[in-house]
């Protein structure tokens, strides 16, 4: 076998696997991301809760007045709970932060469900393997988020400058005032999509972050195209149904205390739904990461890679 055919055939087992094998074999690893982010979520909704309380839990329709039309109770209890905000702020920030660097742990195991030979192992096993690669994730993880916030914060104040050059306000000075971030958040999505690369070579291919670093680039180097795609659809998806959620849990209720449990129905899908994505991005790098590790490489393999949306 010639290192051209080493590199298709793993792309070409991956394309003969039934679509979702994500959601049948690791169902395991899907509810371990569920559990952790539901929970996340609950230690910050409970506080954010006891405040609105303060304000609203005497009204006979307790805190369904935050849903009205016009936003009235809404602002209002802003406005009366914003000294218990700002309490709150700190044990938030902590949460949040702590959240985020824990998140890698069941990511990491997420991830590792896509290698090869790991369709039997138990979540444990694969929870086991990222800790072992835990204190690279966590620095990559770090770097990652300052490389973003400084993009982000780069691009809108140069364009803020450059609208602060024009001599009068005019649709155009708008126009850049508002693509300034919409540029930022593109390019620090397009952060995080390199780094799920380099993750999924960490983790998968078990190697160093250096040989990761090599092992991403070569990948967006011969495939950014379709790796863009693949991550794009999936990260529409993913916004699509939490906006979805949202809305939907807001029309449905109508404000309706007793609807309280439908609301958080709609929110938990929208979880599933995103755990799901998440497992489905990592699948689809495999094979493209395995290609990478034989022969020479995607070269005059390319052809027999899947398209992005499977």
């Amino acid at each position: 076998m010639t290192a051209q055919d080493g590199a298709k055939a793993p792309v070409q087992a991956a394309a003969g696997r039934p679509r979702l094998t994500i959601l049948r074999q690791r169902a395991d690893v899907l509810a371990l991301c569920f559990a952790y982010r539901a929970v996340i979520a609950t230690l910050v909704a409970v506080p954010l809760s006891a405040v609105a309380a303060t304000v609203v839990g005497d009204h006979p329709r307790g805190d369904a007045v935050l849903w009205d039309r016009g936003g009235v109770w809404l602002i209002e209890t802003v406005r009366l709970a914003s000294p218990a905000l700002q309490g709150w702020a700190p044990y938030g920030s902590l949460v949040m932060l702590a959240a985020a660097f824990g998140w890698l742990l069941p990511l990491g195991a997420l991830i590792a469900s896509a290698s090869p030979g790991t369709e039997r192992t138990p979540w444990r096993g694969l929870l086991s393997r990222s800790a072992l690669c835990y204190p690279t994730l966590a620095l990559m993880f770090g770097a990652t988020l300052l490389l973003q916030v400084a993009t982000l914060g780069l691009v809108t104040v140069c364009a803020s400058l450059l609208a602060g050059l024009a001599t009068s306000r005019t649709h155009g000075v708008d126009a850049l005032q508002v693509a300034g971030p919409a540029v930022g958040v593109l390019l620090a999505w397009l952060i995080a999509v390199g780094q799920d690369v380099v993750r999924a070579a960490l983790v998968q291919r078990k190697q160093s972050l250096y040989q990761a670093l090599g092992t991403g680039w070569d990948l967006l180097r011969g495939l950014a195209r379709w790796v863009v795609l693949a991550a794009a659809w999936r990260t529409a998806l993913a916004l699509f149904a939490f906006l979805l959620a949202a809305v939907a849990g807001a029309k449905l209720t109508g404000g309706a205390a007793d609807q309280l449990p439908l609301v958080v129905a709609l929110h938990g899908l929208a979880g599933v739904i995103f755990v799901w994505l998440r497992g489905s991005w990592f699948h689809w790098l495999s094979p493209r990461l395995a290609a990478l590790s034989v022969g020479e490489g995607l070269d005059g393999g390319a052809e027999a890679l899947p398209s992005p949306s499977e």
